[in-house]
């Protein structure tokens, strides 16, 4: 590792202005997620980073919960049955199937 990665100190910024406005976002809008919040904030004038932005969202705890889709459980997996003798199970064929006279040759 260089020296300089060592003794890097990153640049503090002050990040109250956007936090206080995230905050009031979610307060007014409570359902909404991120991006209609950085609209929002776009649409006043406030010319932020939205990768700025996000960071101070997730920091701050606000991302919604995302709806995690329930799993049906798994289908009990039977052996087809094989008919003992000729004739003993018909199917019907839907698709040529026709309602009507038919002509008999």
């Amino acid at each position: 590792m260089s020296k300089s990665v060592y003794y890097y100190k990153p640049l503090l910024k002050d990040d109250t202005e956007i936090e206080k406005a995230l905050r009031l976002k979610a307060e007014a809008h409570s359902e909404e997620g991120f991006w209609k919040a950085y609209d929002r904030l776009r649409n006043e004038g406030k010319l932020w980073n939205h990768k700025r932005v996000y960071r101070i969202y997730v920091a701050l705890g606000l991302p919604l919960r995302r709806k995690v889709r329930k799993r049906l459980p798994a289908r009990i997996k039977e052996p087809l049955e094989v008919p003992n003798e000729l004739n003993h199970t018909w199917s019907m064929d839907f698709v040529t199937d026709g309602l009507g006279e038919q002509e008999t040759l």
